[in-house]
């Protein structure tokens, strides 16, 4: 990922690809929804009422720099930590299955002088505690079902699902004998049908694994208080972007069904978790109007459904592709390797 922004040419051609797929996406959505009232409607619109929308959108830049600088402590500042959270979204946004983000937010925050070994503990926590949010959220969605907010079968897979993901992800990043017995076996099976690279890439990649796993269990053993702080921190974030939506129809002049906006948000977040496309661009259209559709007047579906994509998808990409030529460059003028802040030491634990 270190090379997607050494290469200028590489990112911005992935950029114009994600945003051309976002907005003929976008496009079509708007076209297939529109109304005969639809003109009218954004006639009636105050852009002053959108306002509040803004507001969510800082507080949830403002909330994940924090999460990575109380994760990381005193070693990254507030403005570093909402640099390397806007480019980490970027990229998260023009790579398939939001693949980008993380190595690339690792990459900065050793840049920025966090160790490795903090840097590495640090990006899996956000994983982490993401997902912990959004299991707790998942039941909420399960029990909202039988009221009606939602069809049943959406919120029994999504808890379903979050529970098949958390739990043995949590598990396998924690205990090491297990996730490198998987590896092990896939890599052998691989190699057994010709594979060569399996074979001569083993070694590597099971001592990559040790290592790694070594760096998690020293930065949740000795920082747990900053992974509480972290989940803190994440809360608010994603309850600044569960309000986006609220906010949309409430600008629109409509009136807001809160809760079940956000349970039903739960759901699509969850469904746009690997996504194929970049940014999750077409199945993020495709499924608001199935999701949304009782809850927003057609008339107003795809508007709102627009302004909600711009918001959680478009700003990020433009703010982050000026910022992260801003990245590239400093990047690019670095070595190609540049040295790691010293390992952190406490009193009677070994340096990872």
């Amino acid at each position: 990922m270190r090379s997607l922004l050494q290469d200028p040419n590489q990112w911005r051609r992935r950029t114009a690809v994600a945003l051309v797929i976002s907005l003929v996406a976008s496009s079509l959505f708007l076209w297939l929804t529109w109304q005969p009232g639809t003109g009218a409607a954004l006639g009636q619109l105050k852009p002053l009422a959108l306002l509040p929308v803004l507001g969510l959108l800082a507080l949830l830049l403002g909330a994940e720099a924090m999460r990575l600088k109380t994760m990381t402590g005193r070693s990254l500042s507030f403005l570093a930590g909402l640099r390397i959270a806007v480019v980490g979204n970027f990229v998260s946004g023009i790579t398939p299955t939001n693949a980008g983000g993380a190595p690339i937010r690792a990459v900065l925050l050793v840049r920025h002088g966090v160790s490795a070994t903090r840097a590495a503990g640090v990006v899996v926590s956000e994983s982490v505690a993401d997902l912990l949010c959004l299991v707790l959220l998942g039941p909420a969605a399960l029990l909202s079902a039988r009221g009606g907010l939602l069809p049943r079968l959406p919120g029994i897979a999504s808890v379903a699902g979050l529970l098949l993901i958390a739990i043995p992800t949590g598990y396998l990043l924690y205990h090491p004998r297990w996730l490198r017995t998987a590896a092990a076996r896939a890599l052998g099976w691989l190699a057994q049908r010709g594979w060569r690279a399996a074979s001569r890439s083993r070694p590597r990649i099971l001592r990559s694994i040790k290592e790694f796993q070594g760096a998690l269990r020293a930065y949740w053993g000795h920082d747990w208080w900053r992974l509480v702080g972290g989940v803190g921190w994440t809360l608010v974030l994603w309850g600044a972007r569960f309000a986006i939506l609220p906010a949309i129809v409430w600008g629109l002049g409509l009136p807001v069904a809160f809760w079940p906006l956000v349970v039903r948000q739960v759901i699509a977040y969850v469904i746009l978790l690997f996504p194929p496309t970049p940014g999750g661009s077409g199945v993020a259209e495709g499924i608001f109007p199935w999701m949304f559709r009782d809850l927003i007047p057609a008339d107003f579906l795809g508007p709102a459904g627009v302004l909600w994509r711009i918001c959680n998808y478009h700003i990020f990409i433009v703010l982050g592709a000026l910022l992260t030529a801003r990245q590239a460059a400093a990047i690019v003028a670095a070595p190609s390797s540049p040295p790691a802040a010293a390992p952190e030491r406490r009193s009677g634990t070994p340096a990872a």
